[in-house]
């Protein structure tokens, strides 16, 4: 499938669609990577849902997945959190207001509104939880497979040595 293919699939997917229960703008860029490759946007506007083949600066939500994923999430056997959840697409900017696309492609509302929520800035490959070590003074265990708690070792972080040159005059 081609770009331009792919665009026109989208269109005629989503003209079918009602958007005129949305009474916010929403905004989503997708990137296609693989087949297709491109960007192209989706845009709700006063009820009004355009597909176009360019790239929206002033986006709600960055999207990155492959064309079949994006025509999956269009005809609606792919819902768009558990695309995120599952890493089949990543995205960033405002996730809430991404729940409103499964509105469109379902009928449905069951999405909570969007300006509730902060928006969130991550990605579906970022996904694991970050380990702060502990502080110098704190003491911290780990628990291993066998369920037995062992005292953690202590990061050691040495800086590294910087050679100074001094110029020094003597004074005579």
């Amino acid at each position: 499938m081609t770009y331009q293919e792919l665009v026109s699939k989208l269109k005629d997917t989503y003209q079918e669609k009602d958007a005129s229960k949305i009474s916010e703008h929403l905004a989503i860029q997708f990137n296609i990577q693989g087949e297709a490759e491109g960007a192209l946007y989706l845009e709700i506007a006063n009820g009004q849902l355009h597909v176009e083949p360019y790239e929206y600066y002033d986006r709600d939500i960055l999207v990155t997945t492959s064309a079949a994923d994006l025509l999956a999430l269009a005809q609606g056997s792919l819902d768009i959190l558990e695309a995120y959840q599952s890493g089949k697409i990543s995205a960033e900017g405002n996730l809430a207001k991404a729940l409103l696309l499964n509105e469109i492609v379902t009928g449905s509302s069951e999405a909570p509104s969007p300006t509730e929520s902060a928006p969130v800035e991550t990605s579906a490959s970022a996904e694991s939880a970050t380990v702060e070590a502990p502080a110098p003074e704190e003491s911290a265990t780990v628990e291993t497979p066998a369920g037995e708690n062992t005292p953690a070792a202590k990061p050691s972080v040495k800086a590294p040595r910087m050679s100074r040159k001094k110029n020094r005059k003597r004074h005579k």
